[in-house]
């Protein structure tokens, strides 16, 4: 298959326990095995942007940015 690229990722999640003053936190880690990279993450949205960055494309988050001066350059 010419052109394909594999990319193979390792992702853990665990539930952290809490103390009296804070409560169980889930987090995680991916690690992507090409590269050796790794994220030690707690939101599901920054697993999502490493797998996304990892591949070559922008994280959702620039994806506003993109829009909102997509925006301002259509309006001059």
């Amino acid at each position: 298959m010419s052109g394909y690229v594999r990319h193979l990722f390792i992702v853990r999640v665990w539930l952290e326990a809490g103390d009296t003053s804070h409560a169980a936190q889930w987090r995680g880690s991916v690690e992507h095995t090409l590269s050796g990279q790794r994220l030690y993450f707690t939101s599901l949205e920054d697993l999502v942007d490493f797998i996304t960055l990892r591949r070559g494309e922008p994280p959702s988050y620039l994806d506003d940015e993109i829009a909102i001066t997509n925006k301002k350059e259509t309006a001059q």
